[in-house]
């Protein structure tokens, strides 16, 4: 299985844009990687759009 790459808006206290390699770009892989490159875990992420790039 290969990632491609995602466009992927979101808020976590402010709105942010971000592009992120998935596999599938589900909400639940987003928010995983995001947190993974140093989004805080006590923050709530709030996927706003997820679109192939």
């Amino acid at each position: 299985m290969t990632r491609s790459r995602f466009e992927v808006i979101y808020e976590a206290g402010s709105r942010c844009t971000t592009i992120l390699m998935l596999y599938g770009g589900t909400e639940s892989e987003a928010k995983a990687e995001l947190y993974r490159r140093g989004v805080p875990r006590n923050r709530e992420i709030i996927i706003l759009s997820i679109r192939p790039c």
